[in-house]
C-alpha cells in the first residue's frame, strides 16, 4: 500500500541542447517546491533547489549534489523537510531544516519508505557496518530515522564515533544513520543481530508497508519453514517501535503444498484497519486480523 501526502506531485522533464542533455525532476509539497537539476555533463556536480514559495522564480536554497539522482519522495514534518533521491538502486535520504535551508543529514539506505506523516523513514542500512566487533551483524536489521531527533541521536553508540555532523554534505553520503528496530534487543551491544551463519539469521525482505502514521509492517525469512510478519508500532511512552512477530506457513497458503524454496515470499502488505491483505508472487491472502497468524514466541 503506497501512501501519498495531499498535494504531492511529481512532474519529470528532459530537455537536450547541443549533444547536452539535461534532467529535471519537481516533488511539489504542501505549496513547497523541491527541484533536481542534472546538468549533463558537468563534473561539477548538480543542484538540489528548495523554493519555499513554489510559484516563486528564484529558489529560497539549493545546494551542489552529487551527480545520479531522481526524486522518490518528499515530506515536511517538524520543519525539517525530507527528501528521498533514488541512486542506481539505492536510495539517498537528504534532511533540511526548513525554514533556512541547512543541510541536516545525508545519508545512504536501501529501499527507504517514508510514513505517510513525514515523521519517520524505515530501511536497510546500506552496507555492512563499519566494525563487526561494535555492531554485530547486519543482516536481517531494519531500522529508522525519526526527524524529531537530531542527526546524532538517529544513531547507535558505535556509528556515533564515526559520524561528524560538521562534516555532512550532499557531495558525502554516510552510510551508517539510523536506529534498529528489527530483530528486538539491545543494538549498542557488540551481539546484536548476529547468528552463527547467515542462514541463522533472519533476512529483511526489501519493502516496508506503513498502514498508519506510526505503524509499518514488513516480512523476514524465516528460520524454519515459516514466513514471519513484523509489525512495528511506535510507543510514545517508551520512545521506540514495538515489535509483534506472526509466522505464516507456507503450506497453509500454497494449495496444501509446501512452497518450493520454503519462504513464502511477501510482495506487498495492504492494512486497514483490522483487515490485512498479504500479496505473494502465486496469490493473496486475506485475513481478518494479524492475530488469524500465529504469534511468534
Amino acid at each position: 500500500m503506497k501512501y501519498l501526502l495531499l498535494a504531492v506531485f511529481c512532474i519529470c522533464s528532459f530537455t537536450s541542447t547541443a549533444g547536452l542533455e539535461k534532467y529535471i525532476d519537481t516533488v511539489y509539497v504542501n505549496g513547497i517546491k523541491v527541484t533536481y537539476i542534472s546538468d549533463g555533463n558537468n563534473a561539477g556536480g548538480d543542484t538540489l533547489a528548495v523554493y519555499l514559495n513554489a510559484q516563486s522564480a528564484k529558489p529560497s536554497f539549493e545546494h551542489r549534489i552529487s551527480k545520479g539522482k531522481r526524486l522518490q519522495d518528499a515530506a515536511i514534518f517538524d520543519n525539517k523537510l525530507t527528501v528521498i533521491m533514488e541512486d542506481s538502486g539505492t536510495y539517498n535520504v537528504v534532511v533540511f531544516d526548513n525554514t533556512t535551508g541547512t543541510l541536516i543529514d545525508n545519508f545512504r539506505t536501501l529501499f527507504a519508505a517514508m510514513s505517510p506523516d513525514g515523521r519517520f523513514i524505515a530501511y536497510q542500512q546500506w552496507e555492512a557496518r563499519y566494525d563487526q566487533s561494535e555492531y554485530g551483524r547486519p543482516i536481517g536489521v531494519a531500522v529508522v530515522y525519526d526527524v524529531t531527533k537530531k542527526a546524532m541521536e538517529n544513531r547507535t553508540l558505535a556509528a556515533q564515533k564515526h559520524f561528524k555532523p560538521k562534516a555532512v554534505t550532499l557531495l558525502r553520503v554516510s552510510s551508517n544513520a539510523g536506529l534498529p528496530v528489527y530483530p528486538p534487543g539491545d543494538y549498542n551491544k557488540a551481539e546484536y543481530g548476529r547468528g552463527k551463519t547467515r542462514e541463522e539469521s533472519a533476512q529483511v525482505y526489501g519493502e516496508y508497508f506503513w498502514y498508519q502514521p506510526n505503524a509499518f509492517i514488513f516480512a523476514v525469512t524465516p528460520k524454519d519453514n515459516f514466513t514471519q510478519i513484523v509489525d512495528a508500532v511506535y510507543n510514545d511512552k517508551q520512545g521506540r517501535f514495538v515489535i509483534k512477530e506472526y509466522k505464516v506457513k507456507t503450506k497453509d497458503f500454497m494449495d496444501g503444498k509446501e512452497f518450493t524454496d520454503k519462504y513464502l515470499p511477501i510482495t506487498d502488505v495492504d492494512k486497514t484497519g483490522d483487515f490485512i491483505k498479504l500479496k505473494t508472487p502465486h496469490a493473496i491472502i486475506r485475513l481478518n486480523a494479524l492475530d488469524q497468524l500465529k504469534s511468534k514466541g
